[in-house]
């Protein structure tokens, strides 16, 4: 019955029907995905400027699907490659520990959010999509209660590495980013974030710092746009930083307090003025509608 009711309707009347539902769809689908990004503390990355990503040949088809809750699990290398779909999460009491040499491959706007404990230990996080498609997955995001290791492990083709939110904990050792918009990400309220022996490489980003007081500790930074970006709220603390082949600054500081940073090594011939900026370039910076002085990089 409805088949003949459907003959009888004129075509543009079709057309009309199907296009309408079309874009009604499209609406639901746009206002649920703006609605889990907002939830989920992903940060505002400059992204005007995408890295020149060299971008997997591969494509994995065939895996292990990683989708929506996990509950304590390890993630193994006989069961690799890891197809990560969507937003995963680690909620709070739930351990996932990723055993050394697991690969994970993340599709297009795909991330672990981790309200429990996420450890991993010499494996790696890709993006699963070919170089022709450039699109980013989000990383891993950590929240309140939340806790991150990564021990020897490198993420890559990320818009952000990894993000500690409000209340997270991390403890980096080792390893790498490679190929982001943003390599380690610190929001306000990140309860600590211990970053040390990383190397960034072909990066926008390497440190978007937008609060909390994170320690990162003899650093290595290749082809990096911008190897730090400090904010108002942010009060980090630098030990040891190489930069190699810098590619525009190697601080831009926005806070209001001074930022000392012990043992910087640049490439020779470089000039150390010329790649920080801070409180002598611009005295004052606005934040929440107010204006504030502008503190300085003192290099010890």
């Amino acid at each position: 019955m409805a088949t003949s009711y459907c003959r009888m309707l004129p075509r543009d009347r079709l057309l009309f029907v199907g296009l309408a539902g079309t874009a009604f769809l499209a609406a639901f689908f746009f206002m649920v995905l703006r609605r889990e990004d907002a939830t989920l503390g992903t940060p505002v990355v400059d992204m005007g400027i995408l890295p020149a990503a060299r971008w997997s040949d591969v494509r994995y088809t065939r895996g292990t699907l990683l989708q929506g809750n996990l509950g304590s699990q390890t993630l193994r290398p006989a069961q690799s490659p890891y197809l990560l779909q969507g937003s995963v999460r680690v909620p709070a009491g739930a351990r996932l520990w990723v055993e050394p040499d697991t690969l994970v491959a993340a599709s297009e706007g795909a991330r672990i959010v981790v309200e429990g404990t996420l450890e991993v230990h010499r494996a790696a996080f890709v993006s699963n999509q070919l170089h022709l498609d450039r699109r980013l997955w989000h990383g891993l995001t950590v929240q309140r209660g939340g806790k991150i290791v990564l021990r020897e492990s490198t993420i890559s083709n990320a818009s952000a590495g990894l993000t500690c939110a409000e209340g997270g904990t991390v403890s980096v050792s080792g390893g790498g980013v490679i190929d982001t918009a943003a390599g380690f990400v610190t929001l306000q309220g990140c309860a600590t974030a211990q970053i040390d022996r990383v190397q960034i490489t072909q990066s926008r980003v390497g440190f978007y710092l937008l609060g909390g007081s994170p320690v990162v500790t003899n650093a290595i930074l290749t082809r990096v746009f911008d190897g730090f970006r400090v904010f108002h709220e942010a009060r980090p603390t630098i030990v040891g930083l190489t930069v190699r082949t810098p590619r525009h600054a190697v601080v831009m500081h926005a806070a209001s307090t001074d930022l000392p940073i012990r043992g910087l090594v640049l490439p020779r011939g470089a000039d150390r003025a010329a790649l920080i900026i801070d409180g002598t370039d611009a005295p004052t910076h606005r934040w929440r509608d107010r204006e504030y002085p502008t503190g300085r990089v003192i290099v010890q």
